[in-house]
C-alpha cells in the first residue's frame, strides 16, 4: 500500500510492514517502477505535491486510487474522482472515501477523517486525512493537515482501548498559537493562482487559523490517550532535509 506525496510509503511484504520517507540529501525519488507491487494508492488533497497525474499515470490501471469526497457546490476544490477519469481513461479504478467511512484492502483498513488546514476558515473541503490499521499496528498519515480537537479525538476513540502502536506522520509540533487568516504566502492576502482565493469572503482574511501540524498540548494528550509510539515529521517540502532544519 502506498500513501503518494512526498514520496512516503507505506506497504507490507511478506511478514514486515514498511513506513518510510523516501527523500534524503544523497537519494533520489523512487519512481512507482522501482516499488514492490502497491495494493492501493491513497490521495489526501489536490495539491500537485500530492496528487499528480504524471506518477499516477505510471501505475497499472487495476491498482485502486482512494480519493476524497467531492460535492459541485464546493467550487473551491477540485473533482478528483472525475479528474483521474478524464484524463488517464475510465478503466481507472477510482474510489470516493468520505469522512468516517473505512475501506479494508487485504489487512489494512483504512478510514478517512477531515483534513483541516492549507485553506482559509469559511471554506470546509472535504480532504482527507487517513487512518491505516492492521491488528498489530496503526498509522495516521496526516499530510499538510493542521491536526485539530476533532481530529484528536478521533484518533483516541478508535485507538484508546486496543493499545496497538501508533505513528504519528504529520507536520511539526508547535505552540498552538493561531495565525490572523489564511496566507499561502506571508507576504500576499491572495493568491489568485489557488481556487479558494476566489471564494473566499471578505470577513474571513484576518479569522484566527490553526497551524500546520499539531500543538504541543494536542501531542501530549494524543501521546497520554493512545500508545503512540513514533512521530514522524513530514511533508515539508522537496527538500526536508533543509527545511525541517530551518524550523
Amino acid at each position: 500500500m502506498d500513501r503518494k506525496g512526498f514520496g512516503v510509503v507505506f506497504f507490507r511484504h511478506l511478514r514486515g510492514s514498511f513506513f518510510f520517507e523516501l527523500y534524503g540529501p544523497q537519494l533520489a525519488q523512487l519512481s512507482p517502477a522501482q516499488l514492490p507491487p502497491l495494493d492501493a494508492v491513497f490521495v489526501t488533497h489536490q495539491d500537485i505535491d500530492h496528487c499528480n497525474l504524471g506518477v499516477l499515470m505510471m501505475l497499472p490501471e487495476d491498482i485502486p486510487i482512494v480519493v476524497p469526497d467531492c460535492h459541485p457546490d464546493h467550487m473551491w476544490e477540485v473533482d478528483l474522482s472525475t479528474l483521474i477519469r478524464n484524463v488517464l481513461g475510465r478503466r481507472r479504478k477510482v474510489i470516493r472515501l468520505k469522512h468516517g467511512e473505512t475501506i479494508t484492502i487485504d489487512d489494512i483498513r483504512t478510514t478517512a477523517f477531515p483534513f483541516f488546514g492549507e485553506m482559509p476558515s469559511s471554506l470546509k473541503p472535504f480532504w482527507n486525512c487517513y487512518l491505516f490499521e492492521t491488528d498489530d499496528a496503526a498509522v495516521a498519515c496526516a499530510a499538510d493537515a493542521a491536526i485539530t480537537d476533532k481530529s484528536v479525538d478521533f484518533l483516541i476513540k478508535r485507538l484508546r482501548r486496543k493499545r496497538k502502536p501508533l505513528v504519528l506522520c504529520a507536520r511539526l509540533i508547535h505552540s498552538g498559537e493561531t495565525s490572523p487568516g489564511f496566507r499561502d504566502e506571508t507576504g500576499t492576502l491572495f493568491n489568485f493562482t489557488r481556487l479558494w482565493a476566489w471564494y473566499m469572503p471578505i470577513w474571513d482574511l484576518f479569522q484566527p487559523v490553526e497551524e500546520l501540524g499539531i500543538s504541543e498540548s494536542r501531542f501530549r494528550k494524543l501521546s497520554q490517550a493512545t500508545n503512540l509510539r513514533f512521530y514522524l515529521p513530514y511533508a515539508m517540502g522537496t527538500a526536508p532535509w533543509f527545511r525541517i532544519v530551518d524550523c
